[in-house]
């Protein structure tokens, strides 16, 4: 009888410590909901359009990042972490480039620096990497500019 008895103790027990957990998960689920609902409505969105503000693209080009941070705050009364990773997200993930920007293709004759002859040997990497370390312009700018030339060279014939 007695183990009866301290089996439904035990049972009882353990169905008690079962609900207080749930109603405590409960309550924190609420809390955290309310929390979050307050943050996202304290929070303003920064839309794309305050990120291409021109002093912000101009601090950003210049590498002055707290600067640019410091022009979002005054654009969105946003939080210093806010701004910070905002600024930092834009231009780490969009096609805006800072201070690597490619310099403009000098203009030219087909037959600068012995680049018509390798464009004609059909050495059109070689071409391209003289072209690139003659003017210092990137890969991409010399790959156009030898493009060119073969276009303008194949006109010509």
């Amino acid at each position: 009888m007695e183990t009866v008895f301290f089996l439904a103790v035990g049972i009882g027990a353990a169905l008690l410590l079962v609900i207080v957990n749930y109603a405590t998960v409960i309550r924190q689920e609420e809390r955290y909901a309310n929390t979050l609902v307050n943050t996202i409505k304290e929070t303003p969105l920064i839309s794309a359009e305050t990120l291409q503000d021109p002093q912000i693209v101009e601090f950003m080009a210049k590498g002055q990042k707290i600067h640019a941070i410091n022009r979002l705050r005054e654009l969105t009364n946003v939080g210093l972490k806010e701004a910070k990773d905002a600024i930092e997200a834009y231009f780490e993930h969009s096609n805006v480039l800072l201070n690597d920007t490619p310099k403009k293709a000098p203009t030219h004759t087909v037959s600068d620096h012995g680049l018509r002859r390798l464009i004609e040997q059909g050495q059109i990497e070689e071409a391209v990497e003289a072209y690139r370390l003659f003017t210092g312009v990137d890969v991409y700018t010399a790959r156009d500019a030898v493009n060119q030339m073969r276009r303008e060279m194949s006109n010509k014939s």
